[in-house]
């Protein structure tokens, strides 16, 4: 059986070193919730993308997704679909070459577009709609940001997001402060009570409009080195203060990765559109795994239970002699499925194939007449 394929890819920047890395891991059908957060939690990378192709035709592919972290599952991330588009499109076993265009619905029903333009991937997503908090509710959050960035840091103004951005919050400092330079503490910005914590400022640099870094502690991720969906309250707040229309404008994300994004903004309808660049660093394929339940009757004569493929890890079935090798050491294997099973001959003693190993310490076992419950 061939394996889960996965990559592991860089969004927004051309550089192994750069950008954000976010692995996308593509299902025919979403594992459960706990088995997705340990995938994640596994490859332990700043984001993981589980993605459901649905349908396509020569220009359009559809997929279903979900965003996980390392500590929990999360209702957007541009960054990990923008990176998930950027292996989409480059492997034609996934997505034909005709296709310019794939569609991601998230949990929530919200619709994320991607599209291939040259060597950049545009990505589209709803905007938020900016909330200024109440007089008091603003100074709590300025004080706890100013908290978890260092007292010498002056915070200018702080903005929520709305629907789909309701755990967001950004907050501007001033230029001087140096935003690539702050040290956070981020147990400090878990008073905020928000996710994501957007720390902002404009740019010295003529070609820049703004820069940023994002935290979200409360998730397990102390810093993203580029995040997309920050932009959702990134691009309109500057395009409103720079005055840009939906003129495009130019971001730098100063994490110590960095990234590049071209950001613009339509207020009529409320639409961010990101573009960005992929580095793809690493493809393979998980290994299947398999959580079975067996509930057999007990026999005297094994080769049914052969017949379902299980062996025991480093065991031998080799004729009418079960042959294990212990070596001074308890096995912990767990029963596997297998295809190449030779059962022309199995030991007519149960209890010999596990001891063999076929079952974990941990799991019920009922061998005197009864039945085998293997895990």
């Amino acid at each position: 059986m061939s394996g889960i394929p996965f990559s592991i890819i860089n969004a927004f920047t051309t550089d192994t070193y750069g950008g954000n890395p976010a692995v996308a891991i593509i299902v025919q059908e979403f594992p459960e919730s706990d088995d997705m957060q340990k995938i994640a939690a596994n490859f332990n990378q700043p984001m993981a993308a589980f993605i459901r192709p649905i349908d396509h035709d020569s220009e359009v592919a559809n997929f279903e997704i979900r965003w996980y972290t390392i500590a929990s599952e999360v209702p957007l991330c541009g960054h990990a679909t923008l990176a998930s588009s950027g292996y989409l499109f480059a492997t034609p076993s996934l997505v034909s070459p005709s296709v310019h265009t794939l569609r991601f619905r998230a949990k929530t029903g919200n619709v994320l577009t991607t599209r291939r333009l040259g060597d950049w991937i545009e990505i589209g997503m709803s905007a938020a709609v900016l909330q200024v908090p109440p007089a008091e509710e603003a100074a709590r959050l300025k004080s706890a940001v100013q908290k978890g960035l260092g007292k010498e840091v002056t915070v200018k103004s702080v903005r929520v997001g709305g629907d789909v951005y309701e755990s967001y919050l950004l907050a501007e400092v001033d230029e001087e402060n140096n935003v690539a330079g702050i040290t956070p503490d981020h147990e400090a910005l878990l008073s905020t009570g928000y996710m994501v914590n957007i720390i902002t400022s404009s740019s010295s640099d003529p070609g820049v409009s703004f820069v940023s870094r994002m935290f979200a502690p409360q998730v397990g991720v102390p810093e993203d080195p580029v995040c997309g969906s920050a932009h959702g309250l990134l691009g309109p707040y500057w395009s409103q203060k720079l005055a840009k229309g939906d003129t495009e404008m130019l971001a730098k994300q100063v994490s110590k990765r960095g990234g590049t994004l071209r950001v613009s903004w339509n207020e009529k309808e409320n639409w961010l559109t990101l573009a960005g660049q992929t580095k793809i660093v690493l493809k393979g394929e998980l290994l299947p795994q398999f959580n079975l339940r067996f509930d057999l009757p007990v026999q005297n004569d094994l080769q049914d239970l052969c017949q379902l493929g299980l062996r025991a890890p480093e065991a031998d079935l080799n004729c009418d002699v079960l042959e294990h090798h212990h070596s001074g050491r308890q096995r912990n294997g767990r029963a596997r499925k297998s295809n190449d099973m030779d059962c022309a001959a199995v030991p007519d003693c149960l209890e010999a194939l596990i001891e063999g190993g076929l079952c974990p310490d941990e799991v019920d076992r009922y061998v005197n007449g009864q039945r085998l419950l293997c895990l």
